[in-house]
């Protein structure tokens, strides 16, 4: 199976999307916006602090089941979380950018 994963964040203020940068750490996947800086300073995790909220987006090669999400590293406090699940056509070969 084949797995494309990518950073997304989308401003409180305009509701604009944009591409952001999807990192690994000892806690996981991470995202840093455009407005997080390098990413320091717990600047890396998928949150909805500062003036947007980040995404992770995974798209497969086959369908999946998902069972279960584990929240390895919580920040501030922060633990509020949504999932959305769907399907798409060839999602490897249309990748949503």
């Amino acid at each position: 199976m084949t797995v494309n994963a990518s950073g997304f964040s989308r401003r409180y203020s305009d509701g604009a999307w944009s591409a952001s940068w999807l990192g690994v750490s000892n806690q996981g996947l991470g995202v840093t916006g455009s407005s997080e800086g390098n990413g320091s300073n717990n600047q890396y995790v998928v949150d909805n602090l500062g003036d947007s909220v980040d995404y992770v987006l995974l798209e497969s090669s086959a369908p999946i089941v998902a069972n279960q999400v584990f929240l390895n590293y919580i920040y501030a406090g922060h633990s509020n979380m949504s999932a959305w699940i769907g399907t798409t056509s060839d999602p490897i070969t249309n990748h949503n950018t």
